[in-house]
């Protein structure tokens, strides 16, 4: 793992795709830390695509944010940014980048942008309890994927909003894992989302995270499903473009891990070579990786 701005011998070349994770400081940024080496080891055994060797770790306050196509965002906790660092990445999809997003970071991301003037973290974070009044002063318009959600206030829920279907830690709302189905697309059509659901099965265990899925009526228009359960209110995959870039959001933490016990061993993807799961998150590596743009050096 390598921090970014690094030494220059060890920068990447112009040619080769980077995994660039966010870090940031208010919650567990790293939570799954196998993740990359898992993808990484997977582009070079089946690919030919350039890739740098380590994972690269930047802020989202970084000025070298902006130089890189490609960004992976997970963790557990509500984030708190500053108003610099949701602008910025903010800006990194609008201008062109691709954001691939997975357990809480999705949900946790869309609220800090829609509440970029409102206090909607508990006092135990912030020391001041979340304003009353959140819900109405939202800005959802801002946001990429989701829409008019209700912001949990209390801090005795381990919950952040009504996005997420499956509300693990929540007692009395936690809902059963199913599975979910990827739909079919036409890559004549949808070249995007076709590339982002090829995998060996097409119906594929669920697994929890913090935010494990997303409910249906939160979702805006325009937003591409890309995998639900049949029957239920809430989907599990989905894509969209947001100004010149594209983002793409999946629930769950680990397809490898599908209780998420805390404190589980990092999953070693050599013991599970065919994960129809890990299977879509290097979809999610490949489409960037063969549309890179370079990296300004």
């Amino acid at each position: 793992m390598e921090s970014f701005p690094g030494a220059q011998a060890g920068r990447p070349k112009a040619s080769e795709f980077v995994f660039a994770r966010l870090r940031y400081d208010s919650g567990d940024w790293d939570y799954n830390p196998k993740v990359a080496a898992n993808v990484l080891n997977s582009l070079v055994e089946y690919t030919t695509i350039p890739v740098y060797a380590e994972e690269v770790v930047i802020t989202a306050d970084s000025r070298e944010l902006l130089s890189f196509p490609f960004l992976f965002m997970t963790g557990h906790k509500l984030v708190r940014f500053s108003r610099e660092e949701r602008e910025q990445l903010r800006l990194f999809v609008e201008q062109g980048g691709f954001l691939f997003a997975m357990c809480g970071a999705t949900e946790t991301l869309e609220l800090a942008i829609a509440g970029h003037d409102v206090d909607i973290a508990n006092e135990y974070a912030d020391g001041t309890p979340v304003d009353p009044d959140a819900d109405r002063k939202m800005d959802w318009t801002r946001t990429m994927a989701f829409r008019d959600a209700h912001v949990v206030a209390s801090a005795m829920i381990g919950s952040m909003s009504d996005i997420d279907g499956h509300q693990v830690n929540v007692p009395g709302q936690r809902q059963p894992l199913g599975q979910f189905t990827l739909f079919g697309f036409a890559a004549k059509f949808d070249p995007v989302a076709s590339m982002l659901v090829q995998d060996h099965q097409s119906t594929i265990p669920d697994f929890y995270g913090v935010t494990t899925s997303f409910m249906k009526n939160r979702l805006k228009p325009g937003v591409t499903v890309l995998a639900s359960e049949d029957g239920a209110p809430w989907v599990k995959y989905i894509h969209g473009d947001y100004g010149k870039g594209t983002w793409t959001f999946l629930g769950g933490h680990d397809p490898e891990d599908p209780q998420h016990v805390v404190g589980s061993p990092p999953t070693d993807l050599a013991l599970h070579p065919s994960s129809p799961g890990y299977r879509l998150i290097l979809n999610n590596v490949l489409f960037p990786a063969a549309k890179k743009k370079p990296l300004k050096t």
